[in-house]
């Protein structure tokens, strides 16, 4: 349903947002969602496939299904955060 739901946003609604994190739960979803957001020139900043055991960098949790971070295509100052591995914490 994750794909379904960003479909079904308007895209002047969509672009209020600045960070999207969607956790999904089949590949399926998980190609739909990519083609939906990178058509419409999200970035992707944390893929992580569903079904599968991921651990995220920056997380102190597990996750048994995917979960993504997908950045607006204005929001360079957030997608410059999150890609930032040797950054200090604040």
């Amino acid at each position: 349903m994750e794909d379904k739901v960003i479909r079904s946003v308007p895209p002047r609604d969509l672009d209020r947002v600045r960070i999207l994190h969607i956790g999904t739960h089949s590949r399926a979803v998980e190609s739909r969602l990519r083609r939906t957001l990178r058509r419409l020139g999200w970035r992707n900043a944390s893929p992580s496939h569903a079904i599968r055991r991921a651990t995220p960098p920056s997380a102190k949790c597990v996750f048994e299904d995917g979960v993504e971070t997908w950045v607006h295509p204005q929001a360079t100052s957030e997608l410059d955060l999150l890609l930032s591995r040797d950054s200090p914490s604040q």
